[in-house]
């Protein structure tokens, strides 16, 4: 973008990259107002609040297909096909926090749960941490 020195009102002339708008300020100013600064930076970090609503979203699904398999046993530690727990929600590619016990088996933490795929990887192993 070139800038024009202005020497009557002792600034640059410049045009705004989001009104397209003229204006006369420092050699190094980009934007007209603060009102037109705050909207690039607000639409260039839209697409990163939106994959971030979306992974927040996967996470809270995730944890409340556990919550409600908890509220209908009174145990601390169930085993569920996976095809049941998707079939209400789960998505098994959500957020998580990978864990290993002492015996090296991997566990994959979720909020208040915790879960393994076991053995004949058709069904999960899940224990309440809280």
């Amino acid at each position: 973008m070139q800038s024009v020195w202005m020497p009557h009102s002792r600034g640059f002339l410049k045009t705004c990259p989001v009104c397209k708008g003229e204006f006369v300020g420092r050699k190094n100013k980009v934007f007209c107002t603060m009102a037109c600064k705050n909207r690039h930076h607000n639409d260039a970090n839209a697409e990163l609040r939106a994959e971030e609503k979306e992974i927040s979203g996967m996470l809270v699904r995730n944890e409340r297909v556990f919550k409600k398999r908890f509220e209908e046993v009174d145990q601390k530690t169930l085993n569920i096909p996976i095809e049941v727990l998707e079939n209400n929600g789960f998505d098994m590619t959500g957020p998580t926090t990978e864990i290993q016990d002492k015996s090296g088996t991997t566990w994959y933490k979720l909020v208040n749960y915790a879960y393994k795929v076991n053995l004949d990887k058709q069904s999960l192993t899940i224990t309440k941490l809280k």
